[in-house]
């Protein structure tokens, strides 16, 4: 069987949505960034670049399952793009 490229739509802007969602949803819960990074076990500094969106690396997949079961939101919210807007 041979396999073909087929087309996907990728959101090219999937960390920054990320980001945001996660930022609206600790504001919506009233927690700090730092208390979040201790939480999860990562520097303030490293969770203010993130979710700031000026982190181009990114955060790894555990860590966002991490914020997600500390904020209390389905790790799906996270990657919607209709949550990403600003507050």
């Amino acid at each position: 069987m041979t396999a073909f490229k087929r087309d996907f739509t990728f959101n090219k802007e999937i960390i920054k949505t990320v980001a945001k969602n996660i930022r609206k949803y600790r504001k919506e819960r009233g927690i700090t960034q730092e208390q979040v990074a201790v939480d999860i076990d990562v520097s303030p500094e490293f969770y203010r670049k993130f979710e700031s969106t000026q982190g181009s690396e990114g955060i790894s997949l555990t860590n966002v399952y991490k914020i997600s079961v500390v904020l209390d939101v389905r790790i799906d919210k996270l990657f919607e793009e209709e949550n990403c807007e600003e507050s």
